[in-house]
């Protein structure tokens, strides 16, 4: 098979797709809401909408989410949680959305997984990019919901 050229799935292909699919089934069996996934060739830095689903009614009320798999958001441990950075246009994209935007990150296997809402209150900007810290305390878990 090595003689022939075909189309390579480069392992962040592959880490972002996993991502997606256990956020995805997070969403509809633990919360009981609506993934919305973005398809790859319209993400600009939202993979994806969580809509709200209130005594089976949908709302219309949506979250956009940003999903970074793989140890190396873990990487930048902070005195309470992790250090998370960014592009400066995320930053500019995500402070001309009207919708509240979450940032989650899972380590490469699920164990750990963390989420915060995006904020420019927490968030350290510089001329290059940004950052924020993902408190230990934000576990991805049914207390999101409260």
């Amino acid at each position: 098979m090595d003689e022939f050229n075909f189309p390579k799935r480069k392992k962040s292909n592959q880490k972002g797709q996993s991502g997606s699919a256990f956020v995805n089934l997070f969403v509809n069996d633990q919360l009981g809401w609506i993934y919305h996934n973005i398809d790859q060739a319209n993400d600009f830095g939202i993979d994806a909408y969580i809509e709200i689903v209130e005594n089976e009614k949908a709302t219309g009320k949506l979250i956009g989410i940003q999903i970074k798999h793989g140890n190396s958001y873990f990487s930048n441990k902070s005195i309470g949680g992790y250090k998370f950075y960014g592009d400066r246009k995320h930053l500019n994209y995500y402070l001309n959305m009207n919708l509240p935007i979450i940032i989650i990150i899972l380590n490469d296997d699920f164990s750990n997984n963390l989420w915060i809402l995006f904020d420019l209150k927490i968030t350290d900007s510089t001329e290059n990019g940004w950052s924020l810290e993902i408190p230990d305390s934000n576990i991805l878990n049914n207390s999101v919901i409260n």
